[in-house]
């Protein structure tokens, strides 16, 4: 998991490049705020830019269902996305989450 802001996309591109030549399979980062979920379409498209397919893990809290409706540049980065009203992730595999 990184620890930059996730709205700062350039610190958090650097950082998930180090966690990926480190070996990390995946990287969650934090999308909390609007900031956040407007920065992750950039962050991925740079990455990937880079040749780093790492992939990246939505770490949501309790607004992510929001975000995700607000942010479709977000979610289409995340396509593997359960929502509750509490919480939402998104999983590197397949992953079902039922709840209301």
């Amino acid at each position: 998991m990184t620890n930059t802001d996730t709205a700062d996309s350039a610190g958090t591109v650097n950082q998930i490049m180090q966690l990926a030549r480190a070996g990390s399979e995946l990287v969650r980062v934090t999308v909390n705020t609007d900031e956040a979920a407007r920065a992750v379409a950039t962050i991925v498209s740079t990455l990937r830019d880079f040749g780093v397919d790492v992939p990246i893990i939505g770490d949501f809290h309790y607004n992510g269902h929001l975000l995700l409706k607000k942010y479709p540049d977000c979610a289409a980065r995340f396509p593997n996305t359960a929502s509750t009203r509490e919480t939402s992730i998104s999983a590197a595999s397949r992953t079902t989450i039922s709840g209301s």
